[in-house]
């Protein structure tokens, strides 16, 4: 079986289950971005694991199989679809090779919302820019340079679960490239990235909070400060 075949069985099992009133709500609440089936995720996990089940996952065995596999998700489907292929996109981001880079960039491009690039940034390219500072400066450079939001927001916030492997150097370059950009998705993920650093770190984010103050929005700043409150 192709991972195209795959994906519409899928699609077609959770059409079956759709609820429109749901849907509606839901397409709503995401500034109606995108079509949904109406599936709540806890119900969505479910059926994807039963569909599994009798229909087994063509393999994916390397970082382009899922690349390309994750590219077939997020075609025209509702958005629910692209949820269940991060899902399962997540199970496999080590396969992922240096030259995948360009296919998560895809994904971050296109059907471009908060929702799937939250994961996108600090799962799948997090696994790709973590082999070599070198590329991960450049890639950085390109996205914030590219004017495209959901690029930038990934430069920020790709570095979300690295925790101590976090590198600072990138991390505040990143964020002082970007430190003025008006837009509320760039600067709420500068206070989200300080903030979760500040788990580990909470120093660098006091320090960095304290010496830019006159820099970051305000927004920005409560972000990065909730845990301090």
């Amino acid at each position: 079986m192709k991972h195209s075949e795959w994906i519409e069985g899928l699609h077609l099992t959770l059409l079956y289950r759709a609820d429109s009133l749901r849907a509606k709500g839901m397409s709503n609440y995401m500034k109606q971005n995108f079509d949904f089936y109406g599936i709540s995720s806890t119900e969505r996990r479910n059926i994807m694991s039963e569909y599994r089940k009798e229909i087994p996952l063509p393999k994916i065995v390397t970082g382009k199989d899922l690349v390309d596999f994750m590219v077939l998700s997020w075609g025209n489907f509702p958005r629910e679809l692209q949820y269940c292929a991060l899902d399962i996109g997540r199970k496999y981001v080590k396969l992922l090779e240096m030259d995948d880079i360009e296919g998560i960039e895809y994904l971050i491009t296109h059907k471009s919302w908060w929702d799937s690039v939250d994961s996108l940034a600090p799962y799948f390219a997090a696994s790709i820019l973590s082999m070599d500072k070198s590329h991960a400066l450049k890639k950085s450079e390109e996205w914030i340079a590219s004017g495209n939001l959901w690029l930038q927001r990934s430069a920020i916030i790709y570095q979300l679960k690295q925790k101590t492997k976090t590198d600072t150097e990138i991390l505040e370059h990143n964020i002082m490239a970007l430190i003025d950009h008006k837009d509320f998705f760039i600067r709420k993920a500068i206070g989200w990235a300080l903030r979760e650093y500040a788990k580990t770190n909470p120093e660098f984010t006091l320090d960095f909070v304290e010496n830019h103050k006159d820099l970051l929005s305000n927004l920005s700043i409560r972000e990065a400060l909730k845990h301090f409150s």
